[in-house]
């Protein structure tokens, strides 16, 4: 196991295993027992939720990031620009408050759906466009684009054109309301760190683990 990218490759491939006996060598169960200790909360469900996309802890995040995101304004305490009236019957002018309820549930909303599906859609996270697609913006015949555009073993190959949507970073742009994109962006920062930290910590942990005379359970 590489770190924490590899351990999210082998947590994802145990959320799919049929076998989940506890072994006396590294098997699957593993995994999943050590992000459960690593932390049985907000961060360790917006791993499960990112690395294996489960729908329970999905669900189960939108909760609970909503009630963080509350909490972090408070103790933060987040102000906004709104429209407000300072005096009864008095005009209406632009004035800096604390962020309404409403929408600190904005902000959680569209942080984590933007967390979790924040691959680019028009070029799948790959960066670049394809070989294939340029030949044929260059006025190449499609077939003719599609034989000179793959590897030896058949798959396409990247042209050195960044994606234009994402501009060669692979993630989706931030959809968001300009007023709110300051605090989404917080509540971005926050959450990959917690999903790093999740990670860093179920690796160390299962290193931990494996490295102990006695592993996870009995003999099979």
């Amino acid at each position: 196991m590489s770190g924490r990218a590899g351990f999210a490759v082998e947590y994802a491939h145990a959320t799919q295993s049929s076998d989940l006996r506890v072994r006396e060598r590294p098997c699957d169960v593993d995994k999943l027992m050590a992000l459960a200790w690593a932390d049985r909360r907000l961060a360790s469900a917006a791993y499960r939720a990112k690395v294996a996309n489960e729908a329970a802890s999905i669900r189960a995040l939108h909760d609970m990031w909503r009630t963080e995101v509350e909490r972090m304004a408070e103790e933060k305490r987040w102000t906004i620009e709104l429209p407000a009236q300072l005096v009864d019957g008095g005009a209406w002018v632009m004035a800096r408050v604390f962020v309404p309820r409403a929408l600190l549930a904005e902000v959680a909303r569209i942080s984590l759906e933007h967390w979790l599906f924040d691959v680019c859609a028009l070029c799948c996270g790959r960066k670049y466009r394809l070989l294939r697609d340029v030949l044929v913006d260059a006025g190449a015949v499609p077939e003719v684009a599609a034989a000179h555009s793959r590897d030896a073993h058949g798959r396409d190959i990247l042209s050195e054109e960044p994606c234009p949507s994402c501009r060669g970073t692979g993630k989706a742009p931030l959809a968001a309301p300009k007023k709110l994109e300051p605090l989404i962006r917080r509540a971005l920062d926050s959450l990959h760190g917690r999903y790093h930290a999740a990670g860093a910590e179920a690796v160390k942990r299962l290193k931990g683990a494996l490295d102990a005379p006695q592993l996870t359970g009995a003999k099979e």
